[in-house]
């Protein structure tokens, strides 16, 4: 049972998890944005902070799948860059999910104005504490799947790109990736 774990992990390469990662964030971007103009769904401001994370995951994942043999210094970087994302896309997330399961309807703002909107108003760390305060449009669950709204979803996938950073970093350390 050991030498098949230890096969396993000789199989896992840094380019192979970052093409993953990066057909992941494709497939939650190309996702999002059918179910917006498909579906008709409007993105409030915590989805497009989302979605602004999910495509700088994708942009890193793009750098580590072109780059051929990084140097160790590198593959720590690259990997927690990876990781600094995933770790303010989880918080994004579970600010939503806080908002859309734990906060009465009641006790939500009223709607807010858009990402866009607010950065043309405000300076630009007031629009963004504006937009994680959250608003009635980003308490709403207007599309389950499986049961589940789309913020835990992204917090699922989020979180396993979590893991998957500090896996690497550990692999890394280890000499093994």
């Amino acid at each position: 049972m050991i030498t098949h774990q230890s096969g396993i992990l000789r199989c896992i390469t840094l380019r192979k998890m970052s093409a993953l990662a990066l057909l992941v964030c494709l497939a939650v971007l190309a996702a999002a944005y059918y179910l917006q103009y498909q579906y008709m769904l409007a993105a409030c401001t915590l989805c497009i902070l989302q979605r602004i994370i999910f495509g700088a995951i994708g942009v890193t994942c793009v750098l580590g799948i072109v780059s051929k043999k990084l140097p160790v210094i590198l593959r720590y970087i690259y990997s927690s860059l990876i990781l600094c994302f995933s770790l303010i896309g989880a918080a994004l997330a579970t600010r939503q999910v806080w908002l859309q399961y734990f906060v009465p309807p009641d006790k939500t703002t009223s709607c807010a104005a858009s990402l866009e909107r607010l950065i043309d108003l405000y300076p630009i760390f007031e629009a963004l504490k504006i937009a994680l305060s959250g608003s009635a449009d980003c308490a709403v669950i207007d599309f389950t799947f499986f049961g589940f709204s789309i913020a835990v979803w992204c917090l699922i996938i989020f979180a396993v790109f979590v893991i998957s950073s500090i896996f690497a970093i550990v692999q890394i350390k280890k000499g093994r990736l």
